[in-house]
C-alpha cells in the first residue's frame, strides 16, 4: 500500500512540521510506504516570502538573511524528518495528477478544515477531488478549529466528507460538526503522540522553556515566575522584544529536545501543552483567545484541566501551576488513548 498524505509542513511553525512528520514516521513505522505530497499552496508561499520581500524595499539585508535562513531552516526540517514526494505543486488543480499513484490519502492532522484563512476553501486538505476506484480516503486528526462554515461551504464539505472511509479528528468541536453533517467521526489524539521523532536534548541544565506568541505583559510575567522558580528562562523559536538575549534558535526536533529537558515549561502553544503532555514536563498554558477549545479540551482529555491560566495570571499563579508536577495518572491515560488512536488508524486504512 503506498498512501499519501496531505497536510500542513512546508510551514515556518513547529507544531506542523511536527504532526505531519509524525503521521509520516507513524506510518512508516507500521511498514506502510508513506510520504508527505509536497503541496505548497501559491497563497501561502506569496505569504511565507512577504517578510524576504519587506527586507527588500526596506533596504535591510540582515533582516533578509534572517528571515531567509528561517525559512531555509523549516524547509530542510521537514526532510530531515520525514519522507517527502519527489514532485510537488503550488496549484490544487495538480492535485489529482499529483495523487493518482496512492492507494489510499490522508488528510491531517492540525486545523486543516478551518477554511476561514487566508488559504480559503483547499480542496485538497479535506480530499475533496476524483480519485480512482478503490482508493481510501482518511482523516487523522483533522480539526475546524474556531470556524463555522457559511452553507455553500459547509455543503462542499459535507460532499467530500461523505467520501471517506474513515474520519478521524483531533477534538470534540470537529467530531460534533461532522456528526451534524450526519457522518461519523472518532476522535483520536494529536499525531505528536504516535511516534517519537528522537528529540535533540540540549544540555544547559535546569531551566524553564518558555514558548509561542504572548503579549509583552506575560512575557514579564512568565520571567518573573522564572525568577520565583529560581530558573534560567530560555525562549525557542521566539525572540520575545527586549528580551533577545534569552533567545535560543532551534529545529523542530531541537524544539522538542528543549521541551523534554525542561524543568518546566510556560507556553501559549497547543502544540507546547501536548508535547508537555507526551514528555511529562510540568507546565501552565496561557488561555489564548481562539486556542481555548482545543487547549482545554486536550487538556481535560489527558486529567491536565488545571494547566490553564488566565491571559493576565501573574507570575505567583503561572509559577505555582508550571512547578505543580503532572498527575500520576497521566501516563496510563495518555498511553491508553494513544493506542487506541494507532489502532483506529490502521484499521482506516485497511479497512480491517
Amino acid at each position: 500500500m503506498k498512501v499519501g498524505i496531505l497536510t500542513y509542513h512546508d510551514t515556518n511553525n513547529y507544531g506542523a512540521q511536527l504532526q505531519a512528520a509524525s503521521v509520516q514516521r507513524f506510518l512508516a513505522s507500521m511498514s506502510v510506504d508513506a510520504e508527505l505530497v509536497d503541496f505548497r499552496p501559491y497563497r501561502h508561499v506569496i505569504r511565507r516570502n512577504m517578510t524576504l520581500a519587506r527586507a527588500i524595499y526596506r533596504r535591510n539585508p540582515r533582516a533578509f538573511k534572517r528571515e531567509h535562513e528561517r525559512n531555509m531552516l523549516f524547509r530542510n526540517a521537514i526532510f530531515d524528518m520525514a519522507k517527502v514526494s519527489a514532485k510537488s505543486t503550488f496549484f490544487a488543480r495538480e492535485i489529482p495528477g499529483l495523487c493518482a499513484q496512492y492507494d489510499a490519502l490522508v488528510c491531517g492532522s492540525d486545523e486543516l478544515w478551518n477554511f476561514g484563512n487566508y488559504r480559503g476553501y483547499m480542496a485538497p486538505y479535506i480530499l475533496d477531488f476524483p480519485v480512482r476506484a478503490g482508493v481510501r480516503k482518511v482523516s487523522y486528526a483533522a480539526s475546524i478549529g474556531s470556524y463555522v462554515p457559511p452553507a455553500d461551504v459547509r455543503e462542499k464539505m459535507k460532499s467530500a466528507l461523505a467520501a471517506f472511509s474513515q474520519i478521524l479528528v483531533r477534538d470534540p468541536t470537529t467530531e460534533a460538526f461532522v456528526r451534524g453533517l450526519g457522518l461519523d467521526a472518532t476522535r483520536v489524539v494529536d499525531p505528536t503522540f504516535l511516534v517519537d521523532l528522537g528529540p535533540i536534548v540540549p544540555d544547559v541544565g535546569e531551566f524553564m522553556m518558555i514558548s509561542g506568541g504572548m503579549s509583552r505583559a506575560q512575557v514579564d510575567q512568565a520571567l518573573a515566575a522564572a525568577r520565583q522558580l529560581k530558573l534560567r528562562p530560555i525562549s525557542v523559536g521566539v525572540a520575545y522584544p527586549g528580551h533577545e538575549d534569552i533567545y535560543v534558535r532551534a529545529t523542530p526536533r531541537e524544539w522538542i529536545g528543549y521541551v523534554k529537558a525542561a524543568t518546566c515549561h510556560v507556553t501559549s502553544l497547543f502544540h507546547g501543552a501536548a508535547l508537555s503532555l507526551k514528555y511529562e514536563t510540568p507546565f501552565s498554558v496561557f488561555l489564548t483567545p481562539g486556542k481555548e477549545q482545543k487547549i482545554l479540551s486536550l487538556l481535560d482529555w489527558m486529567g491536565e484541566g488545571g494547566r490553564m491560566v488566565a491571559a493576565d495570571a501573574d507570575a505567583a499563579t503561572i509559577a505555582a501551576v508550571a512547578s505543580t508536577p503532572l498527575s500520576p495518572e497521566l501516563g496510563a491515560i495518555r498511553n491508553q488513548r494513544v493506542a487506541a488512536s494507532q489502532a483506529a488508524f490502521m484499521a482506516a486504512l485497511t479497512g480491517a
